[in-house]
């Protein structure tokens, strides 16, 4: 992910290309942005801040759910995060 103060992007890397699942957690960010949108096709996204199975022992991190890989499989999906602040390092 890059930051550009409030406003954070990302993509899946070229080797992820056929992403498995349709969340992903983004340790370790632990805010929800106030938007989640995928570039590719405008579609806005779930958000939250929950503690997962995976994580159990550790704090809740930001998850992004209802990703579109079957809709979008072969792509890169690149995805847009708006936060009402700048994220701290």
């Amino acid at each position: 992910m890059q930051s550009l103060g409030r406003e954070s992007w990302g993509y899946k890397s070229d080797e992820y290309r056929d992403t498995q699942t349709n969340a992903v957690v983004l340790k370790p960010w632990d805010v929800a942005p106030k938007k989640a949108t995928v570039l590719n096709n405008g579609q806005p996204l779930d958000i939250s801040v929950d503690l997962t199975p995976w994580y159990w022992r550790d704090k809740p991190y930001l998850r992004i759910r209802h990703l579109p890989v079957n809709e979008l499989a072969g792509e890169v999906l690149v995805l847009k995060l708006e936060f009402d602040e700048a994220l701290s390092k």
